[in-house]
């Protein structure tokens, strides 16, 4: 044993959550803004992110975005913290995408933002 802890998968954890898109960014080069970004309409904040509210909402209704691509490049625990699904999928403009109860243990998949 290293310490570490051991992730372990939780039977009956798993759920859907419906949507159209969904746009995982890793690493340290932000959005890429000449792809579905562009075609989306996003309107950009002057350091080039997503301009969001504190909803995460974008200027396109629908559209929300957290971490670095609404913050820029910050500490990783910014960008964990904002992207914990309670907070945005919870958030009130949010709130008819998901809002369901789900068991102890369970993948958030929404909550209080």
């Amino acid at each position: 044993m290293n310490g570490r802890p051991v992730m372990q998968e939780r039977p009956g954890s798993e759920f859907e959550l419906p949507c159209e898109l969904v746009l995982l960014a890793l690493g340290f080069l932000g959005p890429e803004l000449d792809t579905v970004i562009a075609r989306l309409g996003c309107e950009l904040t002057e350091r080039g992110n997503l301009k969001a509210g504190p909803d995460y909402q974008t200027t396109v209704p629908g559209v929300f975005a957290c971490g670095d691509a609404r913050r820029g490049q910050s500490l990783v625990v910014w960008a964990i913290w904002e992207g914990l699904p309670e907070r945005v999928f919870g958030g009130p403009a949010a709130r008819g995408v998901t809002n369901r109860a789900r068991s102890p243990g369970a993948v958030p998949s929404g909550g209080q933002h």
